[in-house]
């Protein structure tokens, strides 16, 4: 999304924290739902809008992080006129991504992934009869939501996305580990994820796939190693190698795939 400040999440905003100062977006901006940030008594919140069933997921998924021990933001809910937002204490802490853009050291960004992928060995050990949200238990509920309202290749890629993450085995897991959700110290190592919309169950396959797409680290194979290290579970290379080789060209042709795809749909029309 833009850097635009939709007046009528302002408007909740200001309802729920009474005083709130310098309402603006962020400097990593949210790809699907608003985020904003607010300074309220002395402290920065950070605000994110969102489907209200998301919204009440992603409280059952914070409360679980808690009681585990596991470094993710801690969120309150609120609603206001209709729209729904989560609301949690700014991590004073940049994104990975903001850290690779500065030029953090490759074994900087690396020892980031370790302990990302320690903190994804620890939400996949929480028994899945502990997560019960009424909705958006299964990621991909979550993918096939945000493909919604979209006639064009984009949802076609959505829905099979989609499918691939409901594929097989499934176990609790955060499936966007991206460098805008790594919230990263070089300093101390400490490792915050972020993006509570990410968690639901969801095989293996289609989480290490994600986050090797989005990784700016090429040995994947070594990524791989140490996650199998960790969690002691032996990951189908062959088969997230070959997806991610396809996912690869889909995106490198996307414009010419998406020409031929406008034409099929003139032509069916």
């Amino acid at each position: 999304m833009s850097g635009y400040l939709p007046p009528f999440c302002e408007y909740a905003v200001r309802h729920v924290y009474h005083g709130a100062t310098n309402i603006r977006c962020p400097d990593v901006l949210g790809l699907v739902a608003p985020v904003l940030l607010v300074d309220v008594n002395g402290k920065t919140i950070v605000c994110k809008f969102n489907d209200e069933a998301i919204v009440k997921k992603n409280l059952i998924v914070s409360d679980l992080m808690k009681k585990n021990n596991i470094p993710t933001p801690k969120i309150d809910i609120h609603s206001y006129r209709g729209a729904w937002f989560e609301t949690y204490d700014f991590i004073p802490v940049k994104t990975l991504h903001e850290h690779i853009a500065d030029g953090l050291s490759e074994k900087q960004v690396l020892n980031a992934y370790i302990q990302a992928i320690k903190i994804q060995n620890k939400i996949s050990q929480i028994p899945i009869t502990e997560f019960m949200p009424t909705k958006y238990r299964f990621h991909g509920d979550v993918i096939t939501m945000h493909a919604q309202g979209h006639r064009s290749l984009f949802a076609v890629y959505k829905k099979l996305l989609a499918r691939n993450a409901m594929a097989g085995h499934q176990i609790l897991l955060h499936c966007d580990i991206h460098p805008k959700n790594i919230l990263y110290s070089p300093e101390t190592g400490q490792v915050f994820l972020i993006d509570l919309d990410a968690v639901g169950l969801c095989n293996e396959t289609f989480s290490m796939l994600k986050m090797l797409y989005h990784s700016p680290l090429k040995n994947h194979d070594e990524l791989m190693n140490i996650y199998e290290a960790e969690t002691g579970r032996q990951l189908h290379r062959h088969t997230i190698k070959l997806s991610l080789n396809t996912v690869h060209t889909i995106h490198n042709h996307r414009g010419t795939i998406l020409q031929l795809y406008t034409k099929i749909q003139s032509l069916t029309k």
